[in-house]
């Protein structure tokens, strides 16, 4: 399993190297390709799908925390009827899904009557299908690749991932050439999905031996398993509303061009929203253990401090060169936009982000503890805040508007409230936390953020200079971190590395 969790984070950030290098290259190819209101019609229907696939409920994490219980328990028949029992209902989900994506489909004109018009209705309506039929299919393998996590396979969760980066972007590079727009895009999500999920269903029934459709129903472990995801689901929602409120707000009162940046904004979030989720993900099974060992508040505060320190050393140098370079990167990356704009949306979205990507152990112990109710209610009614402050800031400030509302939405819910719930309820020391967490590390941040604002200076405008003068900082940060920034374990960490390299 150690080995299984080491590959896991290997995969994990080349999966993230590969999925940012794809979305760095390609994003401009399909805006070209699409052209500006195009794609800011693709970005609109993708946030809005986004919604519909909240049928999920959360019952993918549910599923593994509960597999992970009774296999610790040793009841491998309750193991069974769980798997059997999601399964079923993820089907049931799926039909539901596409009920609701055919009315909506019916109704895109009225809801979007700003952005989408009788020229483009019916194309609109084609895309919103095939993309309700792709979500349907997928809740299915959400089912199953909580089933993988639980058994900590994670060598072929996130190589199955990597493979479906990769095939998704030469499937889609070859239907563009047809020149059929965005139905390219659906179409290369359809048939990845499709291939995901027959994959899925083979691994889980052959090579897990576990069964698809064989266990019994119990109506007892049903609610069980409601009670618990509920509250998921509530933070599911919550995460859906931070990723596509935004451009909801802006195809119903502005315009999809403007629906378009925030398109582009969205690749650089979800590129900081996989790099925080990747520890959180691969260290489920082992902060349940200690959890499930009954381990005092000191020791379940170490514990998540220990990996939350690593995701601050990965978070750390990333949101740092982006503050310095990141209108650079703008200008650059989407030259058909405002730099200027890119840059200001994606600081009031993604910085926000940062320490509640860093505080994804917690999250573990919150689900380990069944202790999620009172945190999802929180975010909930800030949730609501958030749309709020987006519509209202959005009359007044066309562009800037849900950016503003979705940075005062977030710190005060995810990064104040949560963490006062943290410390009285979850059972975490985070006084104790956030002393340990930031110990050497925010030093060397504000010292390379310090000297990085000089490196800016230096006059070069194209790539070649972005990539050295990120070089420069990456190094410089690097540096500051190796002197001030390790502990004793990361030491460790460290040197067990440069002995691997040098044999």
């Amino acid at each position: 399993m150690r080995s299984q969790r080491g590959a896991g984070f290997i995969l994990s950030y080349l999966s993230i190297f590969i999925s940012s290098i794809v979305g760095i290259l390609f994003t401009p190819y399909m805006i070209s390709s699409l052209g500006q209101i195009e794609y800011g019609l693709y970005q609109l229907l993708y946030a809005a799908i986004g919604y519909i696939a909240l049928l999920d409920f959360g019952l993918g994490s549910t599923l593994t925390r509960f597999i992970l219980k009774y296999r610790t328990e040793g009841d491998k028949e309750k193991v069974n009827i769980v798997i059997t029992m999601c399964v079923k209902i993820y089907s049931l989900f799926g039909l539901v899904a596409f009920l609701i994506v055919w009315i909506v489909s019916l109704n895109l004109e009225t809801l979007f009557q700003e952005s989408i018009t009788a020229d483009n209705i019916e194309y609109a309506r084609q895309l919103f299908l095939i993309m309700g039929v792709t979500t349907s299919i997928s809740l299915v393998s959400h089912a199953l690749t909580g089933v993988q996590t639980a058994h900590e396979k994670y060598i072929v969760t996130k190589g199955i991932y990597i493979a479906r980066q990769l095939f998704r972007v030469v499937v889609m590079i070859v239907l563009l050439q047809f020149d059929i727009g965005a139905m390219a895009v659906v179409i290369s999500d359809f048939l990845v999905t499709v291939f995901i999920v027959v994959f899925d269903i083979v691994y889980c029934k052959y090579a897990l031996k576990v069964p698809i459709i064989n266990g019994k129903w119990d109506n007892h472990l049903l609610k069980a398993l409601f009670s618990f995801s509920f509250f998921v689901f509530l933070q599911i929602i919550i995460t859906q509303v931070n990723v596509g409120i935004d451009r909801l707000v802006l195809g119903r009162y502005s315009c999809l061009e403007y629906v378009a940046l925030y398109g582009v904004v969205s690749q650089l979030y979800s590129l900081f929203n996989s790099l925080g989720n990747v520890i959180c993900s691969i260290t489920l099974p082992k902060i349940s253990q200690v959890v499930f060992a009954d381990a005092s508040v000191e020791e379940t505060t170490d514990c998540c401090v220990k990996y939350s320190r690593l995701q601050f050393h990965i978070l750390s140098p990333l949101i740092g060169g982006f503050i310095i370079l990141g209108k650079q990167f703008a200008s650059l990356w989407a030259p058909q936009y405002d730099a200027r704009s890119i840059y200001i949306v994606a600081l009031l979205t993604i910085t926000p982000q940062i320490l509640e990507s860093v505080e994804g152990t917690i999250f573990n112990v919150m689900k380990a503890k069944n202790l999620q109710a009172t945190r999802s209610l929180i975010l909930t009614g800030v949730a609501v805040v958030h749309i709020v402050l987006s519509i209202s800031l959005t009359q007044v400030f066309p562009l800037y508007g849900t950016a503003i509302g979705s940075c005062i939405s977030f710190i005060i819910g995810n990064n104040i409230l949560s963490n006062i719930y943290y410390h009285k309820k979850v059972g975490i020391n985070m006084f104790r936390y956030f002393k340990n967490l930031f110990k050497g590390v925010l030093p060397a941040l504000i010292i390379s953020l310090a000297i990085g604002i000089v490196i800016n200076f230096i006059p070069v405008g194209d790539w070649l200079g972005f990539i050295i003068k990120g070089c420069l900082y990456v190094g410089i940060y690097g540096i500051c971190v190796l002197l001030i920034g390790l502990d004793t374990y990361e030491k460790s960490l460290v040197k067990g590395i440069l002995k691997k390299i040098r044999r």
